[in-house]
């Protein structure tokens, strides 16, 4: 495969002269002493003559940059500044290593960068990472907001972001989720705020402690209450009750996560932009975001099934709790009814309230039962 980089040298302006550029060395000159490139000798027995040419302002040339890596360079000057390619045939891992040498030795070398100021034009090295880092980056946002979905939407349905978001991350959702025509803006906004998060207001949502919407609310109550009065214990039980709090810390505690999420979505968040939009990216970037996002793909499916197999349980388990003990209040009264009296609209009022409290059950015997009481009613007005 062949592969190009691609590079501007501008010149510096020369303090010690006013609104003049002066050079001390060209930088193809420089280039072709640092590598050493001479056209009238054959540095290499048994291939094509080395060769360098100008022509028509083109300077180019070839070399052999380490065993069986020829590199071919090619200048264009445009008013003083150099434009420069370098191209390397080779199999890939030796294009990358190759082209990363040539990356750090113009930005790094005094030889390059005292008179020129080097900038990377067109980056394969960095372009080969980001192509193999995008899938993972792809399938870790994903991955991470189906698992808020599920946690925020079982917890709060409808109101899942009024409720655990800020004013000024609603009013700023509100600006951002715009409706397409036709369709219900709240729905719209519903289906889409976690879509309209990038990674570091994502972890602002998550991890800055912060009052909620309602938090603020139960805050503001409490300061209007004559504090005075509470003990100190009490007070503190109030006060511990508003303290600001992440929504990590109150729906992520018992997902299993690594204690250092926070500094590992932060170092993710800076490489993920530069992956996002095509910006430099080197092997060290590279290695460490490959690393961190394959940890945390692992960590999220964990959570996804802690969701999905305990914690929706824990929702069902206390809906029905709360549901039977207001089952078990409705019974109290009916029986205590029933004995002191028995008044059969009230009975029959009474029965409906009970079996409206059951009625997610979906039973058909209460339905059925309910009818019935219903149309019994009905005759006896009647008569």
């Amino acid at each position: 495969m062949k592969k190009t980089n691609s590079y501007v040298f501008i010149p510096k302006e020369d303090k010690s002269t006013k609104n003049q550029i002066k050079l001390k060395k060209i930088i193809p000159y420089v280039f072709e002493e640092y590598f050493k490139i001479d056209s009238n000798k054959e540095l290499i027995k048994n291939t094509s003559r080395f060769f360098k040419d100008i022509d028509k302002g083109i300077r180019q040339g070839s070399f052999e940059y380490d065993k069986g890596i020829i590199v071919k360079y090619r200048f264009l000057c445009v008013d003083r500044v150099y434009y420069l390619d370098i191209t390397i045939k080779n199999d890939k891992n030796n294009i990358i290593k190759s082209l990363a040498e040539f990356n750090t030795l113009f930005l790094s070398n005094d030889l390059f960068k005292k008179d020129y100021i080097p900038i990377i034009s067109y980056d394969y090295v960095s372009e080969n990472y980001c192509n193999i880092l995008f899938p993972l980056l792809n399938k870790f946002e994903r991955k991470f907001r189906k698992l808020l979905f599920l946690i925020f939407t079982a917890q709060f349905k409808d109101l899942y972001f009024e409720t655990t978001a800020t004013n000024e991350m609603i009013n700023n959702a509100k600006g951002i989720i715009k409706s397409k025509k036709g369709t219900n803006k709240d729905e719209y906004r519903i289906q889409n705020y976690f879509y309209s998060l990038d990674m570091a207001t994502l972890r602002s949502f998550l991890f800055d402690k912060q009052w909620t919407v309602i938090e603020e609310s139960n805050k503001n109550e409490l300061l209007k209450k004559d504090l005075s009065k509470l003990t100190d214990e009490k007070l503190k039980l109030e006060i511990s009750k508003i303290e600001p709090k992440s929504n990590w810390d109150r729906y992520f505690q018992n997902k299993k996560f690594s204690d250092d999420i926070d500094i590992t979505m932060e170092r993710i968040n800076y490489i993920r932009n530069n992956v996002a939009h095509n910006k430099i990216v080197d092997e060290k970037d590279y290695n460490l975001l490959k690393s961190d996002l394959e940890k945390l793909i692992k960590e999220i499916d964990k959570a996804i099934k802690i969701t999905e197999t305990e914690d929706f349980i824990k929702i069902k388990n206390e809906k029905y709790e709360n549901l039977f003990s207001g089952f078990t209040n409705s019974l109290l009264k009916l029986h205590e009814e029933l004995y002191n009296s028995f008044n059969l609209p009230r009975t029959i009022e009474m029965l409906n309230t009970l079996f409206t409290e059951v009625s997610s059950m979906q039973n058909s015997r209460i339905n059925a039962f309910i009818k019935g009481m219903n149309n019994f009613s009905k005759e006896k007005n009647k008569k």
